[in-house]
């Protein structure tokens, strides 16, 4: 609450918000409440962040659909990496709030099925060729099926590799964009991961293979 407040008198358009993390079983009547203390103190328009991964508990779509009578929602960042619920979330919200996609495997198949777009880390690594994904309906079956293997790649060993954010770090660090190096206890890649994360960035030409080597040395 204090946080949202602070980032609504700083100018703040909107808030992100998440259940709360290490509770693991919360309640829908608990999780709810959570997002109704925020919006009653900070009525900023709200994205809600649905990340199993990172809380431990899944924002069902009942529990959304009351999320959203007490507070001002205007979109989701869907993290939950099972499209059989990412697609539930667009079929039922999408007429109403804007559907965000946040598993890089989900992406493509979300789009074509109606999402606004996507909030993940890994796709971005493709630059400016990562404005095609909103292009999808246009594609070609093949193209699609290779970006789908691309996004993949990318997402598993990037994020897959080492604790997280070391594999992004380091692969930002290869693209020449100073990412440092991540804060304790979280360690740095070991150079083998370093060289799994770097020939995936090859594979994916998002790495010429002379500035991988220079990098490598």
């Amino acid at each position: 609450v204090a946080r949202s407040v602070a980032a609504g008198d700083a100018g703040a358009d909107g808030i992100c918000v998440q259940p709360q993390s290490y509770v693991l079983n919360g309640t829908k009547s608990e999780i709810v409440g959570r997002f109704a203390a925020v919006a009653k103190a900070a009525p900023l328009p709200m994205m809600v962040y649905n990340t199993p991964l990172r809380t431990g508990m899944n924002i069902d779509h009942d529990t959304l659909e009351a999320i959203m009578d007490v507070a001002p929602v205007v979109a989701i960042k869907e993290s939950n990496e099972n499209m059989k619920h990412a697609s539930r979330t667009l079929l039922q919200f999408r007429d109403r709030i804007a559907v965000f996609i946040g598993n890089g495997e989900n992406i493509l198949p979300a789009i074509l099925l109606g999402s606004s777009g996507f909030i993940s880390t890994g796709p971005d690594l493709f630059g400016k060729e990562t404005n095609r994904l909103l292009e999808a309906e246009s594609m070609s079956i093949e193209e699609r099926l290779q970006w789908q293997e691309k996004l993949i790649a990318v997402f598993n060993t990037v994020l897959g590799t080492g604790a997280r954010p070391s594999g992004y770090k380091a692969a930002l660090n290869m693209l020449g964009l100073p990412a440092g190096y991540p804060r304790e206890p979280v360690e740095p890649l070991t150079p083998d991961d370093e060289a799994k994360v770097r020939q995936v960035l090859v594979e994916c030409s998002i790495l010429g293979r002379q500035a991988a080597d220079r990098a490598a040395s």
